[in-house]
């Protein structure tokens, strides 16, 4: 029985379906490890041609998503954005790096700048190491006494309660930042 890989079938499928469609099947096959977009570049560059259905919109697809792909550092920080973007939740910028780091310089999963909220995505790969454990908790220490907030997402948390996710990345969004609550009000912890 004839098959195509599954880069080939992306692209023959592409010309029936909005590019939203395909941005989002693409990433989803991407995070389940089915897919490598460059495979797919290479099929759009061997097939692709004018006139020919799907160049177009396999092109586009792949323009809106390479730069977020290569971005990210991990699957997990994929499935993340991609709870929030189907949640309709803003886009956080991605690598974002730390204002408040100047000795060491480093750069965290996602952030909201404007509202001071970090998001992190705590896959087993990166943070077994004691090492990485204790790093992470006193960046974590060093950001929250500069006033920001910072929401940690485990594979598992992504995974089995994707809801639950949402909802606290939701919750974060919309809770005053530390930075307002502690310029209002009397506070005994005020500087």
């Amino acid at each position: 029985m004839p098959t195509t890989t599954i880069a080939r079938t992306v692209f023959d499928i592409a010309h029936r379906h909005r590019i939203p469609f395909l941005v989002a099947l693409i990433e989803k096959l991407v995070v389940a490890h089915q897919l490598d977009v460059h495979e797919l570049a290479m099929v759009l560059g061997q097939l692709g041609r004018r006139g020919r259905p799907g160049t177009v919109k396999t092109r586009k697809a792949l323009a809106s998503i390479l730069p977020v792909v290569e971005r990210l550092e991990s699957q997990l920080e994929l499935m993340v954005l991609d709870l929030i973007r189907d949640a309709g939740l803003p886009i956080p910028a991605l690598q974002y790096p730390l204002p408040w780091r100047t000795l060491k310089p480093g750069r965290v999963d996602m952030a909201y700048p404007e509202v001071r909220l970090i998001i992190e995505c705590d896959g087993r790969r990166w943070h077994v190491a004691a090492k990485a454990f204790e790093d992470d908790r006193r960046r974590d220490n060093l950001a929250t006494t500069a006033g920001w907030r910072v929401v940690r997402i485990t594979w598992k948390m992504a995974v089995e309660e994707p809801e639950s996710v949402v909802r606290l990345i939701a919750s974060a969004l919309n809770a005053p930042s530390m930075a307002a609550v502690s310029t209002s009000g009397d506070s005994k912890f005020r500087r």
